[in-house]
């Protein structure tokens, strides 16, 4: 099955010197989130304007010409999407640095996800951050990718639902598209900050 994409040109967004939000909320709260599933047979064409050609696309005319037969499928438009690099910030201020040995660190880093620190230093981070931006400049936005069914993946797709912003969710394992997998767990990006304002990014599955 061959498909052919016609990707939408984005509306223009008329700015003010500042990045406008959807309302005057820092965390605004939408009614409405566009979570979609994709099965395997629909894996390439992603969320934007498209025509399939079908598997037979060649049919006589009643005066001898061929043509090509298109059908429309999943039409959706989508002004930004962003693929991969799905992760959870959570930025603590710590007495020192990490050791940068890999065994010292590894230490270090289980014992620091050992027990998950208040949501209030957590931030979704990653790819995210573009579709975020998009988003509150008033784009229509998807993100691409996987994260756990645990309670970063929760914690993530909830920042999602209050931006706006749909999520195609890939599955790693079986190769097929959900929200979450419980066969992977959420990345991790630990922004570590000591006393003098150095910082440390340290990208950890918990």
């Amino acid at each position: 099955m061959h498909h052919l994409a016609i990707y939408r040109k984005p509306a223009s967004v008329q700015l003010n010197g500042i990045l406008p939000n959807r309302n005057s909320d820092p965390k605004p709260r939408l009614s409405v989130t566009r979570t979609f599933f994709l099965g395997r047979t629909r894996c390439s064409i992603l969320n934007c304007r498209l025509i399939e050609i079908t598997d037979h696309p060649k049919h006589p005319l009643s005066n001898g010409a061929e043509e090509h037969r298109f059908r429309a499928v999943g039409v959706k438009d989508i002004d930004v999407s962003t693929f991969g690099n799905l992760c959870v910030d959570i930025v603590l201020n710590v007495p020192k640095l990490p050791p940068k040995p890999h065994d010292q660190l590894k230490s270090y880093m289980d014992e620091l996800s050992r027990t998950p620190p208040d949501k209030e230093y957590w931030e979704a981070g990653g790819n995210s951050n573009v579709a975020i931006a998009a988003s509150r400049l008033g784009l229509c936005c998807t993100t691409i990718g996987y994260v756990g069914n645990d309670v970063y993946g929760r914690f993530f797709l909830d920042v999602l639902h209050s931006e706006g912003i749909s999520m195609v969710g890939v599955n790693e394992q079986s190769n097929t598209f959900n929200t979450s997998s419980a066969a992977c767990e959420t990345l991790l990006c630990w922004v570590l900050v000591d006393p003098l304002q150095r910082h440390g990014f340290c990208r950890w599955n918990h």
